[in-house]
């Protein structure tokens, strides 16, 4: 459950950060965030449990051996590392990707 948490609060986190960078900023309305990025939120959380069942598997086996060099950061627990990452990423990757679509549709109709 607990990673299941750090997903979401990963997509919560990106979320907030792509608010905090927008050059108009007026006071936070959920209903109207909701209409605005419904699309972009529900396709986050689909890629994010399709991750998290993969991750959540007994199978996974999340290797971090490349940054044993790095002590601080091989003592993070794998799972909860990649859970958060999953829920930020993925929540990039989606607007990411809708952005270059809704470009390429306004290029291709003029």
């Amino acid at each position: 459950m607990i990673l299941w948490t750090l997903a979401i609060i990963g997509i919560a986190i990106n979320f907030l950060a792509k608010f905090n960078a927008r050059k108009v900023r007026k006071n936070f309305d959920p209903i109207f965030w909701i209409k605005d990025n419904w699309p972009e939120l529900v396709q986050a959380l689909l890629w994010v449990i399709a991750f998290m069942i993969m991750i959540t598997s007994e199978d996974a086996v999340i290797d971090f051996t490349w940054v044993e060099k790095y002590p601080i950061i091989s003592q993070l627990p794998a799972k909860m590392v990649a859970s958060i990452g999953i829920g930020y990423f993925c929540t990039d990757f989606v607007y990411w990707i809708n952005k270059k679509k809704s470009k390429y549709a306004k290029d291709k109709e003029t």
